[in-house]
């Protein structure tokens, strides 16, 4: 009756309510409270919950963390007595923003780490220890003994990532407490606790376990969290291969990624490969890398494979094979081998396209000439001259072609004079 009464009065006159049909009246009604609804939803004031308003076009972003209704709303006749002047309604998010909950607190008297490590001091021991190893790991600020908890099926890649500048001023991480700590007091002011071993399944329940015991002021989530298990459909992958491939970046995009791993932001800043590994990474590619030496046996450079050195030093590919095969000085000054002679040795330059490289390239093909030098020494041992060929050193000592051969094989002394077609100084 109320309903039909309001009807009346906003829209009908007496004469035509009086004239209306009692089956009608039910209908009416309907129609009534669907324009009412209608109202009401394009007002933005959808009754969701008992005494509770929920999102509506002029809506306004809180500061802090969600949405916040304004004060002052649309009129609306069926909430009227609702929409008082001083209530402020509000919804919250899970998904906003980053933000550290200063009432958190770092409770580590009670956990007993299987393994601590400082980060500097610790780091070669570390990544052995924790090589294909998962499980939970906690983070320390040996700053301020502030916290994070977390949880890898590879703690030794994670750390890794951790402790690069890279990783950390990435625009998806450096937002994050965690990688805001590791830039702001340095990843070397951090200590790493092992707290426990885990297999992949029991991960997540171990990691909130841990994090309900400590509350870590860097976690931005209460429990642990995982993605561990899931795995997208071939649609999906699909669609994702396609668009890593078809993805053209443009020389601003390019340099600024290269900007961005230099210096310091290089995860191999200031480091160099041990031949070990170099002949691994070799071995991976399937090639046969040719370790360039000096007179002295003093390593130079590696190159990736014959072929390219012969091309580098505009050098017969077959005549380049000879002298390494039998070990012997190329162009007077320079041995080549497919095996290192030390092991342990380490080259002068890092990459065989430095511009180091490109001199000593440079040299090596002004003495294309030379096909074979001859080292001359006195009584003494003392290295008199050396010759650029068998032919120069005949014409100049004069002597024959085969004597000087004669001597250089057999080491023996010719009137004062020995021969050799390498240096006397191994």
């Amino acid at each position: 009756r109320q309903t039909l009464a309001t009807y009346k009065d906003h829209y009908m006159t007496e004469t035509s309510y009086n004239n209306i049909p009692q089956y009608n009246m039910t209908m009416l009604s309907m129609l009534y409270l669907g324009k009412m609804y209608y109202f009401e939803q394009s007002a933005g004031n959808q009754n969701k919950y008992l005494y509770l308003l929920v999102g509506s076009s002029e809506t306004m972003r809180d500061p802090m963390f969600g949405y916040t209704s304004p004060r002052y709303r649309r009129y609306s006749p069926m909430y009227n007595k609702l929409l008082t002047n001083n209530i402020t309604f509000s919804r919250k998010y899970s998904t906003s923003e980053f933000k550290v909950d200063n009432t958190k607190k770092d409770t580590t008297n009670e956990m007993e780490p299987t393994h601590i490590y400082n980060t500097k001091e610790d780091r070669t021991t570390l990544f052995k220890g924790l090589n294909q190893t998962s499980g939970i790991y906690c983070l320390i600020n040996n700053m301020n003994s502030h916290t994070y908890m977390g949880s890898s099926t590879n703690i030794k890649r994670r750390m890794s990532s951790y402790l690069t500048t890279s990783y950390l001023s990435n625009m998806n991480n450096k937002n994050m407490p965690m990688c805001k700590a590791l830039l702001k007091y340095g990843y070397n002011n951090f200590s790493l606790w092992m707290l426990e071993m885990t297999d992949i399944k029991h991960t997540m329940e171990r990691e909130t376990y841990y994090m309900s015991k400590m509350m870590p002021y860097y976690n931005v989530t209460k429990q642990g969290y995982t993605s561990l298990g899931y795995k997208h459909s071939e649609k999906t992958r699909l669609i994702l291969s396609n668009l890593a491939k078809n993805k053209v970046m443009d020389d601003k995009t390019k340099n600024l990624m290269s900007l961005a791993l230099t210096g310091e932001k290089n995860p191999f800043y200031n480091k160099s490969h041990h031949i070990e590994s170099i002949n691994k990474m070799m071995e991976t590619k399937g090639t046969n890398p040719i370790y360039m030496y000096d007179n002295k046996y003093k390593l130079l450079a590696i190159m990736p494979t014959t072929t390219t050195t012969s091309k580098k030093l505009y050098a017969n590919y077959s005549t380049l094979n000879k002298f390494i095969e039998g070990k012997t000085l190329f162009r007077g000054g320079w041995y080549m081998s497919k095996v290192p002679f030390n092991s342990q040795d380490l080259p002068v330059m890092d990459s065989w396209t430095s511009n180091e490289f490109e001199t000593l390239m440079v040299e090596m093909i002004n003495c294309k000439h030379m096909k074979k030098a001859v080292f001359v020494y006195n009584t003494y041992k003392n290295m008199s001259y050396k010759y650029d060929g068998v032919m120069v050193a005949e014409k100049a000592l004069s002597m024959s072609h085969e004597v000087i051969k004669k001597y250089v094989m057999t080491k023996e002394s010719y009137k004062g004079y020995t021969f050799s077609y390498k240096p006397f100084n191994k």
